[in-house]
């Protein structure tokens, strides 16, 4: 449904112009919502007895309408409302220009039209008309608006100028053209007459850099708006970490406790506390520790959960500082706690190798690992064992070449005893010489028998040195 003009002989033209916003309700239940409204711009002469600012909505509990941020009061003089539907002016001036907005709500959210009426004096001639550039009709109120707000706050972001002929504007949001807040059902069109963008509770993707370029043929305007959004926090913290002793802790070291937090609060106060009870006592969690001797970093940021990391430092720590430690963190909801227990004991006694009993010395920040009660033992039974082992390598060298010499020694004893067993025993051996007998010869003896009895007697001489060398030979060797 359109603006509804009755016409008549008058002097004044109306100029409406719609923009429509809606709050997303809860996530329950149903949210109003919109059913019809006017069309954004409609151009009629004012001569007529009234006119009807639309916005039909449906499943309204409360039904309000304000002009320039001004809640109507009704019964008011030529202003009417009939519920979930219109406002009715009668008699339009040019008093009535101004932006009226129309806010309906339920339990589970709210939506409102918004509508520029424009009143102007439709009686001079066009020929007549002198272009004028674009100029801002509130600047200052423009300067208020803030840079910082919280999730659901309420404020409006203007651009209202004039100029000659009437000036476009268009929205731009972080270097593009903005039309309407996700998932609000809000319209903005570039180049229309949407002066306005009102935040009924504004959300945190609505943060961002907002600029408006107001232009006609005569000039062009520029005003931008930067803000930030912080979050609701509608959570406690939740310590998801904290540091658990997993051997033993001596007495003059140093240990560095920490517990890893997850909170969106950025005004989250931090706190560690200490209880020498036996039992823990998640109510009373103890005495409040000196903050000097925290370390807070924040070591993951997302979109969803920052994390925390919150360290306690304890120096040079004795059997005094065994107990429970208890990590807290505190936001306008709630707190959210853990705790864990320290055991310090006194470092062991160990034998040294003079015999002087001696403590071991362990310095380590963090939870020392159990460790043997001797350090020193690996360490010198590795040098005990290459001596022994070079020791007994040198022996069996020894050994081996004691062996090689006798068995060298051995074989020559062999080789004198054979040559021993060839000697002769002079004394014991005689020359048997068998005796011959000649047959008497005449004198008239022929030259073969003298022959045959030479070569004998030469064979006889010739066996008896052969036998007298060998036995000189074998006297040699003795």
């Amino acid at each position: 449904m359109a603006l509804a003009f009755l016409d008549r002989d008058g002097i004044f033209t109306a100029l409406i112009l719609l923009g429509i916003v809606a709050i997303s309700g809860q996530q329950t239940g149903v949210a109003p919502h919109v059913r019809q409204s006017s069309p954004p711009r409609d151009v009629k002469p004012v001569g007529a007895e009234e006119v009807k600012l639309m916005c039909n909505v449906k499943d309204a509990q409360n039904y309000t309408w304000y002009k320039d941020n001004k809640r109507i009061l009704l019964p008011r003089v030529r202003y009417f409302v009939k519920t979930d539907r219109y406002l009715r002016i009668t008699n339009v001036v040019k008093s009535d220009s101004g932006v009226f907005v129309c806010v309906a709500s339920n339990s589970y959210g709210s939506v409102n039209c918004t509508i520029r009426l424009i009143v102007e004096d439709p009686t001079v001639s066009p020929t007549n008309i002198t272009g004028e550039k674009p100029q801002f009709l509130y600047p200052n109120q423009m300067k208020l608006i803030k840079s910082k707000y919280k999730e659901g706050d309420k404020f409006t972001l203007m651009c209202d100028a004039k100029g000659v002929p009437t000036p476009v504007v268009t929205w731009y949001k972080d270097g593009k053209i903005f039309t309407g807040r996700h998932g609000s059902g809000e319209v903005i069109k570039p180049d229309e007459y949407d002066y306005k963008i009102n935040f009924f509770g504004v959300d945190i993707k609505d943060k961002g850099n907002y600029t408006c370029i107001v232009k006609n043929d005569y000039g062009r305007l520029t005003h931008s708006y930067t803000f930030d959004v912080t979050e609701i926090v509608r959570s406690v913290p939740q310590i998801v970490i904290i540091w658990e002793q997993m051997g033993p802790v001596y007495a003059g070291s140093n240990v560095e406790l920490f517990c890893n937090i997850l909170t969106k609060d950025p005004n989250t106060r931090f706190r560690w506390y200490y209880s020498n009870a036996n039992v823990p006592d998640h109510k009373k969690l103890g005495v409040l520790i000196n903050q000097s001797l925290y370390d807070l970093s924040r070591y993951r940021s997302d979109e969803s959960w920052p994390k925390w990391k919150l360290k306690l430092l304890l120096k040079n720590v004795s059997g005094a500082d065994s107990g429970w430690y208890g990590c807290q963190a505190e936001n306008v909801v709630g707190n959210g706690s853990r705790q864990t227990k320290l055991n310090v004991t006194n470092k062991p006694i160990i034998p040294s190798v003079t015999g002087t009993p001696q403590t071991t010395n362990i310095a380590d920040t963090q939870t020392p690992a159990p460790r043997s009660k001797s350090t020193g033992s690996p360490h010198l039974l590795s040098q005990l064992e290459i001596i022994l082992f070079s020791v007994g390598a040198f022996i069996m060298i020894v050994v081996v070449i004691c062996i090689v010499w006798c068995c060298v020694r051995m074989r020559n004893r062999r080789k004198s005893l054979k040559l021993q067993e060839v000697k002769y025993n002079v004394a014991g051996e005689s020359v048997a010489i068998e005796p011959q007998s000649f047959a008497p010869r005449t004198l008239s003896v022929s030259s073969t028998g003298s022959a045959a009895l030479f070569m004998r007697q030469r064979s006889i001489r010739g066996r008896l040195e052969s036998r007298l060398t060998q036995v000189r030979i074998g006297s040699d060797y003795v």
